[in-house]
């Protein structure tokens, strides 16, 4: 029974640290295909912009940086609150969209 509830423990560990149980994307480490299906307002041509913006200029050190991809502005990182990660921790703790 103890093995049973630790393999279970390690298991939901590595579904939240992915983001499938919190339902978040993390822009560090998605490719084109998850942006694009994940996040509102993000088609494959922005998810893309995405990925080259990753390549060129190195992980995002914060959600707000992901407005320097052209096309993306508060209104994308506003309406995918809660959904958007660069560390795996909630778009909430890393950035104030509450104020414009």
């Amino acid at each position: 029974m103890k093995l049973r509830n630790y393999c279970l423990v390690v298991l939901m560990g590595m579904l939240w640290s992915t983001g499938a149980m919190a339902g978040t994307v993390n822009i560090n480490l998605a490719e084109v295909g998850e942006l694009a299906e994940n996040i509102h307002g993000i088609g494959p041509s922005l998810a893309q912009a995405i990925v080259n913006y990753r390549k060129q200029y190195g992980d995002f050190a914060s959600i707000e940086e992901l407005t320097e991809v052209r096309g993306i502005g508060l209104t994308i990182i506003k309406s995918n609150r809660g959904v958007i990660v660069v560390k795996d921790v909630p778009l909430q703790t890393q950035i104030d969209v509450t104020s414009d």
